[in-house]
């Protein structure tokens, strides 16, 4: 029972990881396009 819950409560971490670390590696490539608004 106890591997079981650990299994399912690392899943979502790393779907969360993973859903974070997309979205970071976006805004590296926009921000060194030097194109768009959009600037850290």
């Amino acid at each position: 029972m106890i591997r079981d819950i650990e299994k399912a409560q690392a899943r979502p971490v790393g779907e969360r990881r993973e859903a974070i670390a997309i979205p970071l590696m976006v805004e590296k490539e926009t921000a060194s396009d030097g194109s768009g608004a959009n600037t850290n």
